[in-house]
């Protein structure tokens, strides 16, 4: 459920949070990645992912997959300036929060998968960019509602523009402010 949207706190996916784990600690690493994620276009997630891959040294990939290992589920972003210039507010919140307890159980499942795929390539003696582009992978096979969510192809959940989808995806909704 959502309790509350602000709409100074919003996760967009760049090379430092791209949804795959917490910021790495050491500095020189998220100052190299500030640098990258200028390169990007900061709104879909699987160029983001890919860019930093192809870019990140050998020190910036480690951080990046131990990173995962200690960070929590992805959290899904939530763009309040587009859903509010859209109309439509109320019912757009009203519809993501239906799926909430959906996407919290989805985000969880992923969270696993994505520990187990990085102790299966660690164990198998995979580089972390080799890990990485695994869970690029991973992210692909996930459900519609969970790349759509995560802004996996750039267009998101809570985009005015992906309305009919999110209708789809919550036929039972009945809209109270109409």
């Amino acid at each position: 459920m959502i309790n509350s949207v602000t709409s100074s706190v919003y996760m967009q996916p760049t090379p430092q949070n791209n949804y795959i784990g917490q910021a790495a600690e050491s500095r020189d690493v998220a100052n190299t990645q500030t640098e990258q994620s200028k390169q990007t276009n900061g709104q879909n997630l699987k160029e983001n992912m890919l860019t930093f891959i192809a870019n990140a040294s050998k020190e910036e990939a480690d951080a990046r997959v131990e990173s995962i290992k200690r960070g929590g589920a992805p959290l899904v972003p939530i763009n309040l300036n587009k859903i509010i210039a859209s109309g439509n507010s109320f019912e757009i919140l009203g519809r993501i929060n239906r799926l909430s307890d959906q996407l919290r159980v989805e985000a969880e499942s992923f969270l696993k998968q994505e520990v187990a795929l990085i102790n299966q390539g660690q164990a198998a003696g995979k580089t972390s960019k080799d890990i990485l582009n695994d869970i690029v992978d991973l992210y692909g096979k996930q459900t519609e509602l969970f790349k759509l969510s995560m802004g996996w192809e750039g267009m998101r959940l809570s985009d005015p523009a992906n309305f009919s989808k999110l209708v789809e995806l919550t036929p039972d909704y009945v809209d109270m402010y109409a």
